[in-house]
């Protein structure tokens, strides 16, 4: 089953419950083992005819990432696996864990030299359009070209 698709005229992440039920064993304990968390969700509506052919392209009605998954064990009936996927909006929300730190950068972009001087940076006080382009505390770089003579003492 899909649950209702929301809209609605403010910006606002919507989200979508998708199930399945009757499940052999096997196949619940797959999706225990699944790396879903933040995968791709597209969710298309199509229509069949008497045959279950698909009578034409089917219109994409939703579309999202996956964030939680419930796994029900049931007796007769089979087990049952519900996933919570919430909408690209959503990820507005969530935080992405990095620090602005050259090696933080490093971790992701080897080589990449755009924090190399934030230890230098840091705590500066600048007055934006200033000639020398700022006062500094003493011994601390006063303008974007003294970083490198600064970093080399």
């Amino acid at each position: 089953s899909v649950s209702t698709v929301e809209e609605g005229m403010g910006v606002s992440p919507y989200a979508i419950s998708l199930q399945l039920s009757g499940l052999d064993s096997t196949i619940s304990g797959a999706a225990l083992t699944e790396d879903y968390f933040m995968r791709g969700v597209t969710v298309f509506l199509g229509l069949l005819n008497e045959s279950d052919v698909l009578i034409d392209t089917p219109l994409q009605v939703w579309a999202g990432f996956m964030d939680q998954m419930n796994i029900t064990v049931g007796k007769d009936g089979g087990d049952a696996i519900e996933l919570i996927a919430e909408s690209e909006l959503s990820r507005f929300d969530k935080s992405s864990d990095l620090m602005y730190t050259n090696a933080s950068q490093q971790e992701r972009f080897s080589g990449d030299l755009a924090f190399n001087y934030m230890h230098v940076i840091e705590g500066q006080k600048l007055k934006w359009g200033s000639p020398n382009g700022g006062s500094g505390p003493a011994g601390n770089p006063q303008t974007p070209g003294d970083i490198h003579e600064y970093h080399n003492r």
